[in-house]
């Protein structure tokens, strides 16, 4: 099932609409005017960060400026969904993340294919997810964190960038989910990298 391969992807990749897309880049003109690179997450960002570094150094290479915009939502599914509908004609670029896949991997209906809608160009971020607890929990290891769930079944709370993240997936597919009923809390704390375990106020 090629979705499932995508999800080994990491962090963000550099994808543009449609199979028409080569072909428009084979052009020896391109680029001829600016660009639009589409990012679906929020000013300061990761993938915004990277998008405006990118951007501006894509920009020197080709003598053609590279505009970013935002537009949030559904964890990137606006975005994805505006440049899957957009021109086929390589002036409209996509930061993709691994929350597209998980999106695709959970939702099958949604108004775009990240298969067929989108051509890859390359792998441009990766990061790391790391599991970190209140030193106050006593507990060192994720057998231990799996144990302490499993003996409080739905009060083990975890902050998350927000659900159906790839980031809350670890955490909901680890042995400790079927017999815990973790929660998610996407917490503002969260959004700012800061770790949490009390649901947003």
């Amino acid at each position: 099932m090629r979705v499932v391969n995508w999800l080994s992807l990491a962090v963000a990749s550099l994808v543009l609409a449609g199979v028409a897309a080569p072909a428009a880049l084979s052009q020896s003109d391109y680029p001829n005017r600016p660009i639009r690179l589409i990012v679906g997450f929020i000013p300061g960002s990761a993938a915004d960060i990277t998008a405006r570094v990118l951007g501006q150094r894509m920009g020197q290479i080709l003598g053609q400026q590279f505009v970013i915009e935002v537009k949030p939502g559904a964890g990137s599914s606006l975005a994805a969904e505006f440049v899957a509908h957009s021109a086929k004609d390589g002036y409209t670029l996509f930061i993709a993340s691994s929350a597209n896949i998980t999106n695709a991997a959970i939702n099958p209906n949604l108004p775009f294919d990240m298969i067929k809608d989108f051509a890859p160009i390359a792998l441009i971020n990766t990061a790391a997810v790391i599991l970190v607890v209140p030193p106050s929990t006593g507990v060192k290891s994720v057998p231990e964190l799996i144990a302490l769930a499993r003996s409080k079944p739905g009060e083990v709370l975890y902050a998350s960038t927000g659900v159906a993240r790839r980031r809350i997936c670890p955490a909901n597919s680890s042995a400790c989910a079927p017999a815990s009923s973790s929660c998610t809390c996407p917490t503002r704390a969260a959004r700012k990298r800061r770790p949490t375990f009390s649901p947003a106020g």
